[in-house]
């Protein structure tokens, strides 16, 4: 497998050019940094940025597992460098850096090249926004976030900034996103989200009956683990050189893999280390990867409803009916769901547990009785069972019944009638 040769057209690096951080999320993984001070020299930055060029890599982001880049004095230098290199410019901020002379170098960077700002903010007044973000000054922070979007607005640049938040429930979401709102940003540039387990760092949330992992999330393990996105293509590059397999939660350095310092990014993508950690995903088997082992995001974001579906068709066409099932029954209101119970039909059929099939196409039937599809599939069900006569009677009904609305040819649904009587005993 050659990175140096892949298309890198989404391929993004982050960089720590300040390990320091002024703050805690109550939520993050913060108790396991055994390292809180550094800044990158820029000698270093500048070899990184040819590094990445080389390699094909599109997109810097100034963030990581840990560390706040404003606090590095220097900060608007590294980006304009890498924005003047042609690299799309990205950097995450606590929002307790955003004086009035940082909030003037963001601004005057969105005149240097592609940049995207986001802003970690969640609560609506100083007791919810303090007993999250534990060190933070809320009066303070939604000051600055106000400051920072009104100077932008004037630029006519609002959208380059966005706020991304943590929340644990529904109505922490809803009270966050009508408070931002009042300081002037749009509901389509506010982003609240559960939080991740920190890989495993994290002590909120309840133990996964599938993964067994500590999590916030919702039917976490109703997927297997799959090759993680952070690991594939955003590595991350420390103050000091060193590079980990992981841009999203390695702040300790547990997946290094090489130093940029006295190796090249083709060496590093290409060595042992890191095929290595690949490899053992693609088994599944995470042993020697204590960070990954005890992480969530490699089983996936929290599942909505279009994707619960989504899956469940990949499922079915791989031959996997039993992951099929389990994704269907995550379901909070299958019960009530055609489409859903539809697929969980096709699932148990195709697995020969034709009595959970049946059981399914007749709740179906409850819900929608004028569906003519509906008692096709219980017919053909009940052929499989051995159950004739009944479904000579259904295939006889329907035809007198039927309209466009049945998807199936009338032909087919004679052939099927007259083979039911010529076999009937």
């Amino acid at each position: 497998m050659d990175f140096k040769s892949r298309n890198y057209m989404s391929g993004q690096m982050f960089i720590q050019i300040s390990r320091s951080c002024n703050l805690r999320c109550a939520m993050c993984g913060w108790k396991a940094w055994t390292r809180n001070s550094g800044f990158m020299d820029f000698g270093l930055f500048k070899k990184v940025i040819s590094e990445m060029l080389l390699n094909g890599y599109t997109h810097v982001n100034f963030t990581g597992a840990q560390g706040e880049p404003m606090l590095n004095p220097s900060f608007e230098s590294y980006m304009g460098y890498a924005m003047d290199a042609g690299l799309s410019t990205f950097i995450s901020t606590n929002c307790t850096t955003l004086n009035r002379k940082n909030i003037a170098k963001l601004c005057a960077l969105t005149f240097r090249g592609k940049l995207s700002m986001i802003g970690s903010f969640a609560g609506h007044d100083k007791k919810s926004y303090e007993s999250m973000y534990v060190g933070g000054n809320f009066e303070t922070v939604t000051r600055n976030l106000w400051a920072l979007r009104s100077e932008l607005a004037k630029l006519g640049k609002a959208e380059l900034l966005s706020i991304r938040g943590v929340v644990l429930d529904a109505e922490q979401a809803e009270n966050s996103i009508a408070f931002l709102k009042t300081l002037g940003f749009e509901p389509d540039r506010i982003d609240m989200v559960v939080p991740d387990n920190f890989a495993g760092h994290s002590t909120l949330g309840d133990v996964d009956p599938f993964s067994n992992l500590r999590t916030c999330q919702q039917s976490l393990g109703i997927r297997p683990l799959r090759l993680c996105g952070w690991l594939l293509d955003t590595n991350m590059i420390y103050d000091n050189g060193e590079v980990t397999a992981c841009g999203c939660r390695d702040a300790v350095g547990a997946l290094r893999i090489g130093n940029i310092t006295t190796q090249s990014l083709a060496e590093i993508r290409n060595g042992n280390v890191y095929l290595g950690y690949l490899a053992k995903f693609l088994s599944r088997d995470l042993s020697g990867m204590p960070l990954c082992a005890g992480c969530d995001i490699p089983y996936g974001d929290p599942i909505k409803y279009p994707d619960f579906v989504r899956q469940a068709d990949h499922a079915i066409e791989d031959g996997d009916n039993e992951l099929a099932i389990r994704l269907l029954r995550q379901l909070p209101d299958i019960e009530n769901d055609v489409p859903a119970l539809d697929r969980l039909v096709r699932a148990h059929v195709n697995l020969g547990s034709l009595k959970e099939a049946l059981v399914a196409v007749r709740r179906m039937q409850e819900i929608a009785p004028s569906d003519y599809n509906i008692q096709l599939s219980e017919a053909d069900i009940l052929i499989r069972m051995g159950e004739f006569a009944p479904a000579h009677k259904i295939y006889s009904w329907v035809l007198t019944q039927y309209s466009a609305s049945v998807a199936r040819p009338v032909s087919d649904i004679i052939a099927s009638r007259d083979w039911i009587e010529r076999n009937m005993v």
